[in-house]
């Protein structure tokens, strides 16, 4: 697994660089373009947020029985490594072409 790069300049991400792009922050810190994501980046992004958050938390709302603060643990602990690991698959171009 590779971080991503710069459209532009091709700046290779630092880990730290890469996470800050799921927040919003998407200039690239050596030539301050604006980075958006691809449509592929995109979509294999949403992959994973469905198959490992929302489809065992319906299972698991649906066939036990946990309270409200065990649910949301479920849901921390399947979140925060996803989180971690979501970088690796930014890629970048200088369109925003995600919705087309």
């Amino acid at each position: 697994m590779n971080l991503p790069s710069c459209w532009s300049c091709n700046h290779s991400y630092s880990y730290k660089e890469a996470y800050a792009c799921s927040f919003g922050r998407s200039k690239c810190p050596a030539c301050k373009e604006k980075q958006y994501q691809t449509k592929n980046s995109f979509i294999t992004m949403g992959i994973p947020i469905v198959l490992i958050l929302l489809i065992p938390q319906f299972v698991i709302q649906v066939f036990a029985s946990l309270s409200f603060t065990a649910h949301v643990g479920a849901v921390l602990i399947l979140f925060i490594p996803l989180t971690l690991v979501l970088p690796f698959f930014y890629q970048f171009t200088n369109e925003d072409r995600r919705f087309d």
